[in-house]
């Protein structure tokens, strides 16, 4: 005896363990419930006796077959079952008491059932999965419950028993979420029955129970800006099989619930879809001239939630049936306020997801609803933001870059003002800006101006509201000036000036295609005292530098003078010698140079002054030459 008492203080352990990230701790509280214990439907006998304390059955190959062993009478309560109550020690267990089976050793068996639910948070990797058990009397076995084993999985490690510890490593069967632990004791020798400790443990660390708090959190519908969307409510037109926004349609004669300032429609106009009635008789949905619509109302609870209620303020005009996720919950006219069945409310809730459900039915007047619902639980998690926000699809922004442009002309560089002001967005949101050149951001502002030399440029724009993008490309063509100016040189020529007189240009006139000043310089002079061919040249240069050259040729003349010796004279009848003048004094030029004279007669100069004088004695009959290539003065003598 003293020998089977000593192993039946044998401690044994095994270890159970989450290894998880820091990241991941943060995304969610890793706790567990106090353990609860259940006596189960007392002992009984077994119809064979047991190889040892505790032993789990005759293994297969790939299990313990049970109903050989020690659990082969073992049924596990349901969650909701009444024998559920506090275990002697919330933390370890702590359960120690007087075995209450007959007769010999390892031939009956008296269950006690332990339970704890394990919440793990989303996005956790399990690696190892243990319990650290002490002071086991006479074995036991786990049992996890979740989502994948809504009817429990045991594996082989999953026993301890009295002789034989070990670690049940039971990682790959637990999930996110809601983990429903239970700890099968066994007693089956009448010596004592007890389970001191058995300790969660992660990462080395027990996990702590949790403390759970009573929260409450309210579904508003709604409060804002008449027109605008409700970041809450969805609404459907056809029967729930598609969801779009709903709207915040303003006020109604039966007030608001407290907390809001509008009523909601699937429309924003509050008379859109109005039925026609009357409002007859018989069940809501069969009743000819009315219309109904869908509403719904999306949150999140924890996967540890518990002790929930739900409080309905409701208007609807005119009628209305609410569901929690598949589960009808009520229905009535016009306005009413109710708090839900507590069991119906449990059990329609779920961990994650839930949806409230409302049925609108109208008949004639204004169409929507408005509505408070306080939804309270309990949970180790702080519940924060659980209402989920509609997704309202978002309409691309409209990138508008403005015309493409040309600048002709340009002299160097010039300054191009582009503009995004016409880009838009259909939902309201706010723009961001993006100017690119050949793949490099240039400005971030809703207009900029560059400043620009001669070439093409292609500028793209692109905005964005944040979720979506568009863009746009303008084409900027800045054309340098490289057109000569005109320059026309005034007067018709040929041109000429008579020597001594003054030389005045006739001038010039110039253009520019592009209304460029234009400078004009000449080179070259006229000399009026030399005769001779004299040329002028103008330059005009407009400010981008470009020229035109044009050439005046004037010609210096000296004109010829005129030679005038007077009337002919005739001498008749002389006798002897007669006097004779001539005069070449009348002779000009047009010039007014000085003249100089020379008359001759019969080839031979005679004289070289205005005035010659002879005797009729000298000459016979002949001629007088006076002034180089003019016109001769004929004198004639004749003699008796």
């Amino acid at each position: 005896m003293m020998k089977y008492l000593f192993v039946k203080n044998f401690i044994l352990r095994t270890v159970l363990l989450l290894t998880l990230s820091a990241q991941l701790l943060a995304q969610g509280s890793i706790g567990r419930t106090p353990w609860e214990m259940n006596r189960g439907a007392g002992w009984s006998y077994l119809n064979f006796s047991l190889q040892s304390h505790g032993y789990p059955g005759n293994w297969n190959g790939s299990e313990y077959d049970e109903t050989s062993g020690a659990y082969a009478n073992a049924a596990i309560p349901a969650t909701g079952n009444s024998g559920w109550g506090p275990a002697p020690n919330g933390e370890t267990i702590g359960f120690v008491e007087a075995s209450i089976l007959p007769g010999n050793c390892l031939s009956s068996v008296d269950y006690t059932y332990f339970q704890t639910l394990v919440n793990v948070p989303t996005n956790t990797n399990v690696t190892q999965f243990t319990i650290e058990f002490s002071s086991i009397d006479d074995g036991g076995r786990v049992t996890v419950f979740n989502s994948t084993y809504p009817n429990g999985i045991v594996i082989p490690g999953s026993y301890v028993t009295l002789a034989n510890g070990g670690t049940a490593d039971l990682a790959t069967y637990i999930v996110e979420g809601q983990n429903r632990v239970v700890v099968t004791q066994v007693d089956d020798c009448p010596t004592g029955n007890n389970l001191h400790s058995a300790t969660v443990v992660l990462n080395g660390e027990t996990v702590e129970v949790c403390d759970a708090t009573v929260q409450t959190f309210t579904l508003l519908g709604s409060s804002g800006t008449v027109g605008s969307i409700d970041p809450y409510t969805e609404a459907s037109t056809d029967g729930g099989q598609t969801w779009g926004p709903a709207y915040l349609t303003g006020t109604h004669p039966w007030g608001y619930a407290v907390g809001t300032n509008s009523w909601v429609s699937w429309n924003p106009d509050k008379h859109a879809g109005v039925g026609t009635g009357p409002y007859g008789s018989g069940p809501y949905e069969d009743r000819p001239g009315w219309n109904f619509f869908d509403f719904r109302i999306r949150f999140i609870l924890p996967d540890d939630f518990a002790d929930a209620s739900m409080l309905f303020d409701l208007k609807a005009d005119n009628y209305a049936k609410v569901w929690v996720n598949s589960t009808f919950i009520a229905e009535d006219e016009n306005q009413f306020s109710f708090t839900a069945d507590a069991a119906t409310i449990n059990q329609a809730l779920v961990p994650g997801l839930n949806e409230v459900r409302i049925r609108l039915g109208d008949w004639g007047g204004d169409v929507g609803i408005n509505y408070r619902i306080d939804v309270t639980v309990s949970s180790c998690e702080v519940i924060d933001d659980p209402i989920v926000v509609v997704e309202v699809p978002n309409t691309a922004p409209m990138a508008d870059a403005g015309a493409d442009q040309t600048v002709n002309c340009v002299v160097g560089n010039t300054d191009v003002s582009l503009s995004g002001s016409n880009s838009a967005d259909s939902d309201g949101d706010a723009l961001t800006y993006s100017w690119s050149l050949a793949g490099s951001e240039v400005a971030t502002t809703e207009s900029f101006t560059p400043n620009l030399s001669a070439g093409t440029y292609e500028y793209t724009l692109t905005v964005s509201d944040g979720q979506e993008t568009d863009s746009d490309v303008v084409s900027v063509t800045i054309v340098a000036d490289t057109e000569a100016p005109v320059l026309t040189l005034l007067g018709t020529g040929p041109f000429s000036v008579n020597i001594h007189n003054a030389y005045t240009d006739a001038g010039y006139e110039t253009s520019d295609a592009c209304g460029s000043e234009v400078i004009v310089e000449s080179v070259g002079t006229v000399d009026v005292e030399t005769p001779g061919s004299y040329t002028l040249t103008f330059t005009a240069t407009d400010e981008a530098g470009n020229a035109v050259i044009a050439e005046r040729v004037v010609t210096v003349i000296n004109a010829v003078p005129v030679a005038i010796a007077g009337d002919n004279q005739s001498f008749e009848c002389v006798v002897g010698e007669v006097d004779m003048t001539i005069d070449g004094s009348s002779s000009s030029d047009a010039d007014g140079d000085a003249l100089t004279y020379s008359w001759s007669l019969d080839g031979s100069i005679v004289g070289t002054s205005a005035l010659y004088s002879a005797v009729s004695g000298h000459f016979k009959i002949g001629r007088l030459w006076a002034l180089q290539n003019r016109p001769p003065q004929r004198v004639q003598f004749s003699s008796s």
